[in-house]
C-alpha cells in the first residue's frame, strides 16, 4: 500500500478526521430545534431568522438526511421517513424559536443538549422508534465527495479494539489515523503526536460534535462509555446494505440507503457516459440503461455513495469484481488498469480472465469523478483472491 504523506493539505490531509470536519452542527439541536422550527414557519421566514440557518444549518439537516430540496432560493423541502418519525414526538413543537426569541447580536440559539433530546422521545413513548431512525442515519452519513461513512466506520473501529470508553484522547488518536488504517483496522498509537501542531488544531475542532452525534444516537452516554448494542448495529447494518443491493424504487422503499443508492447509480452511470467501463458496451430497453454502479469500497465496510468510489460496469463484470477475481491498479501514468487474480482457486477455462489482465479501462475525465486510489487499493487489499 502507498505511504500517506503528512504534509498539511487545507482541503485534504487523507487522515480520519477529514470524514467529520464539514459538519458544524450538533446533531441533537438540528432534530430537536431547528427541524420543528424549518417545519412550523417554512422555508422562507425560517431561513431570513438567522444567517446560520441559511449558509450552514438548513444544508446541514439536508446532508445529515433530515430533509430533502433541489435549491434553497426554491424555498421547498421535504421532510425524509426518518424525519417524519421524529415530528411524531409533539414534545418537538415546544423548542420552536421565532425572531422574538433571538438575542440582540447572537448569530445562534442556545443548543438543545442530547440528554433532553432523548429525553423527549422517551416521555413520548417513541424511544425504539427514534433509536433505530437516529442510528440509521449517522451510520449512512458521509459527506459528499467522501469515501467512507465515518460513524459506521468509527463503530468497526471501536469494536475491532474492544473500546469501552471513548475518551477524549483515544479519540483523537482514531481520528489521526489515516483512513486506509481505519478500513484495515490498523492502529498508530503514536498518529496524533506525530502530526504538526497546526494539524492537531484542527483535528480537535470537530470533537464536540462527534460526541454530540454519538450522545444523540445513544452510541456513548454522557461520559463516553460505549452504551450501544452492536449487535442491533449489526442487524441494521444488513438490513441497509440489502436495501443497497435491492435497488428498490421510491413507492417501493425510501429511507436513505435506498435514495443514496438511486442517486449513486445515476451519478456514476452518467460519469461513465452510460458505458461499462471494461467493455465499453452497454444495452438500453426503453430509455433503461443495463449498467451498474459498483461500489469499490462496498457498502457493508463502510463505503459512501461517492462517484469517487464507484464504477461503471456490466454485470458480468460486476459479478466477478465483486467475487474478487480480477481489482484495479494505476500505473506510473495515471491508467487504472485490471489486476486478475492469479490463485488456484480459480478455474478460468475458456480465458475470460487471462483475456481482461492489465487492459486499461476507461474512467471520467473529471478528477473528483476518477475511482479514488485509496478505493482502488483498499479493495486490491482485501479482496483480491
Amino acid at each position: 500500500m502507498k505511504q500517506v504523506s503528512m504534509r498539511h493539505k487545507r482541503k485534504d490531509t487523507e487522515l480520519f478526521f477529514d470524514s467529520f470536519k464539514h459538519f458544524k452542527h450538533n446533531l441533537s439541536n438540528l432534530i430537536g430545534v431547528e427541524l420543528p422550527t424549518l417545519y412550523q414557519l417554512g422555508v422562507e421566514q425560517y431561513l431570513n431568522l438567522i444567517s446560520t440557518n441559511y449558509k450552514s444549518k438548513y444544508p446541514d439537516m439536508r446532508k445529515i438526511g433530515l430533509i430533502e430540496y433541489d435549491k434553497p432560493s426554491d424555498y421547498s423541502f421535504s421532510l425524509t421517513s426518518e424525519a417524519q418519525s421524529f415530528m411524531a414526538n409533539s414534545y418537538l413543537i415546544q423548542n420552536i424559536y421565532s425572531e422574538n426569541d433571538l438575542k440582540a447580536g447572537r448569530k445562534n440559539i442556545d443548543s438543545l443538549p442530547p440528554n433532553l433530546l432523548i429525553q423527549s422521545f422517551v416521555d413520548s413513548c417513541l424511544l425504539d422508534s427514534y433509536q433505530y431512525e437516529i442510528l440509521k442515519l449517522i451510520l449512512s452519513y458521509y459527506d459528499t465527495a467522501d469515501l467512507i461513512r465515518p460513524y459506521l466506520a468509527l463503530l468497526n473501529f471501536v469494536r475491532h479494539y474492544e473500546i469501552q470508553n471513548l475518551s477524549y484522547i483515544i479519540l483523537q488518536d482514531i481520528l489521526a489515523q489515516t483512513k486506509e488504517n481505519i478500513l484495515l483496522m490498523r492502529y498508530d498509537e503514536n498518529a496524533f503526536n506525530n502530526l504538526d501542531l497546526t494539524i492537531q488544531n484542527e483535528l480537535k475542532r470537530p470533537i464536540s460534535y462527534i460526541y454530540n452525534f454519538l450522545q444523540t444516537a445513544l452510541v456513548v452516554d454522557s461520559n463516553y462509555n460505549i452504551i450501544v448494542n452492536f449487535n442491533f448495529v449489526d442487524r441494521l447494518q444488513i438490513e441497509m446494505n440489502n436495501i443497497v443491493f435491492a435497488q428498490p424504487t421510491p413507492t417501493q422503499n425510501n429511507s436513505r440507503p435506498a435514495r443514496e443508492q438511486r442517486l449513486f447509480r445515476e451519478n456514476v452511470l452518467k460519469a461513465y457516459d452510460y458505458q461499462c467501463a471494461i467493455t465499453g458496451q452497454s444495452i438500453f430497453i426503453d430509455n433503461r440503461v443495463l449498467l451498474e454502479a459498483a461500489h469499490i469500497i462496498p457498502y457493508r465496510d463502510g463505503g459512501s455513495f461517492a462517484v469517487s468510489n464507484g464504477i461503471a460496469l456490466s454485470y458480468e463484470m460486476h459479478k466477478i469484481f465483486d467475487n474478487g477475481l480480477f481489482g484495479f491498479v494505476y500505473d506510473k501514468n495515471q491508467n487504472l488498469r485490471i489486476k486478475v487474480s492469479s490463485s488456484h482457486r480459480i478455474v478460468d477455462k475458456y480465458g475470460i480472465l487471462n483475456s481482461l489482465d492489465n487492459r486499461i479501462i476507461s474512467i471520467p475525465h473529471k478528477e473528483s469523478e476518477k475511482p479514488d486510489s485509496l478505493a482502488v487499493e483498499y479493495n486490491l487489499e482485501k479482496y483480491l483472491l
